[in-house]
């Protein structure tokens, strides 16, 4: 069961695949992250 839930290292491919599918998920957190970084600023200084 472990073994197959693990993403093997050694498939560049799957590893691509994963990105590609996660890519979308990371650069709204990103976004959503320097956001809230930049709010916390505003508030910092005001």
């Amino acid at each position: 069961m472990n073994q197959q839930n693990k993403i093997p290292i050694s498939e560049p491919n799957v590893n691509i695949g994963v990105l590609i599918k996660y890519l979308p998920v990371i650069v709204q957190s990103l976004r959503y992250l320097r956001k809230v970084a930049s709010n916390i600023g505003k508030k910092d200084r005001g």
